[in-house]
């Protein structure tokens, strides 16, 4: 059975409510049948200041 692939692309800089659904539904799929493989690109614009 084939897997469904995922792309998403978020802007944030702290897990809020859509990124932490992502992660949730990341965390689901690859549980269930047909698997779900996810693959998360984040964002940073270069005005953000740095992760510590």
């Amino acid at each position: 059975m084939r897997s469904i692939r995922v792309l998403a692309l978020m802007e944030a800089t702290f897990i809020t409510g859509p990124a932490k659904n992502l992660l949730q539904y990341a965390e689901f799929g690859s549980r269930s049948q047909p698997s779900v493989k996810m693959h998360v690109a984040t964002i940073r614009r270069f005005t953000d200041p740095p992760i510590r």
